[in-house]
């Protein structure tokens, strides 16, 4: 617990709870936890209370929080907050002193943390603000050398009406998604159905099919996925609910299985977090057409936003992503730019060495990409 004093103006303690944490984003609920400890994470759920004065200040404000925690090096534990904590949940706390909140944060979690633990990370849900100065450091909380989740992404508002938010597409996104149509792609929607039995999930063949596909993107872009195993169980143990749904989104034509994509409806925001994609067909924008599907049905769920998850930083032409940030913020929306991952160093001596081991990672996939 930190006591409101001096300059600080911050108090926060932490609570440890045994209830599933069901944050605003998907990242920070129970079922990701959960998801986490089938492939060798565990995780820990505390109840966050923080407010913001001297003196005679308010109730404490609150919000739940998921920590994951593996064994990394030398045995040690390294914990990790994903998409957490939600800007969200810390309505009123003034822009510059989120870096003394999260140095508070940190150190209160600490105590509830295995006594082997010697890094705790953070990816704050924290939009930057214009003239934020985040990127120059959260206090003693030390850059992390790459970004887990996506520091930079795209959101489109969902409130407008669908020929309204079509319009703000760039005219060339239009013209590609009409195409589309016109050339007879067809969306199949691939929903998990609860109420048949395992033998006659239909679901299965299509997810099978959808991997296979993802394997050829994975070794086409050179970028590293999982096992089947850990997407089937992601999609597998889903909780469907009214608030919340995932969908996998086939391009056919004819009979030409050509791209899919699974979107997750999670409260007031859909996510598109997985795409795989063919080289036949290209010309026939099956892209265009699944992101615009996704798009249909985000609005009809009541979702009022949808992230596309990921950009580069910037539009650079020498970035070899570029052409994924011309698809991306071509359908409209607004770009949005995360602190990205700060790490609270725990022990010093085996964080650099865990640090310089990550640096030989990051070399190795760059060689192997090239």
């Amino acid at each position: 617990m930190n006591p409101p004093s001096g300059d600080l103006r911050v108090w926060v303690e932490v609570r440890e709870s045994f209830a599933a944490s069901e944050g605003p984003h998907f990242l920070q609920s129970g079922y990701w936890a959960a998801h986490k400890e089938r492939f060798g994470w565990s995780s820990r759920t505390f109840f966050v209370l923080w407010r913001q004065g001297n003196g005679s200040v308010p109730e404490p404000a609150s919000f739940p929080l998921v920590v994951l925690l593996r064994t990394a090096v030398l045995g040690l534990t390294l914990a990790y907050v994903p998409h957490g904590p939600a800007w969200s949940g810390l309505s009123g706390l003034e822009p510059s002193l989120r870096g003394t909140f999260l140095e508070l944060l940190g150190q209160a979690l600490v105590a509830f943390l295995p006594s082997r633990t010697f890094l705790l990370r953070f990816d704050p849900d924290w939009p930057r603000l214009h003239g934020d100065d985040s990127s120059r450091g959260f206090g003693e909380l030390k850059k992390g050398s790459s970004d887990i989740q996506p520091p930079d992404t795209v959101i489109l508002n969902l409130r407008p009406e669908l020929h309204e938010i079509l319009t703000q597409c760039k005219s060339k996104h239009r013209y590609n998604i009409r195409l589309a149509q016109k050339k007879g792609i067809e969306v199949r929607e691939v929903h998990l159905n609860r109420d048949l039995e395992p033998d006659q999930q239909s679901w299965e063949k299509e997810f099978g099919q959808w991997y296979g596909l993802y394997k050829e993107t994975a070794t086409r872009d050179k970028i590293a996925i999982h096992s089947y195993d850990y997407y089937y169980q992601g999609f597998l143990q889903f909780p469907l609910d009214d608030q919340r749904q995932i969908v996998l989104l086939q391009a056919y034509h004819e009979d030409d299985y050509l791209a899919g994509i699974v979107v997750i409806f999670w409260g007031s925001r859909a996510t598109y977090v997985y795409g795989a994609s063919s080289n036949q067909k290209r010309n026939l924008m099956p892209a265009y057409a699944l992101q615009w599907r996704a798009i249909e049905l985000a609005k009809a769920t009541g979702c009022t936003e949808y992230d596309l998850f990921g950009i580069p930083p910037s539009n650079s032409p020498d970035h070899p992503m570029h052409g994924l940030y011309q698809f991306k913020t071509g359908f409209g929306g607004t770009i949005v730019h995360y602190p990205g991952t700060w790490d609270l160093v725990l022990h010093r001596a085996i964080y650099w060495f865990y640090r310089f081991l990550e640096g030989v990672r990051k070399l190795l996939v760059r060689l192997r990409k090239r």
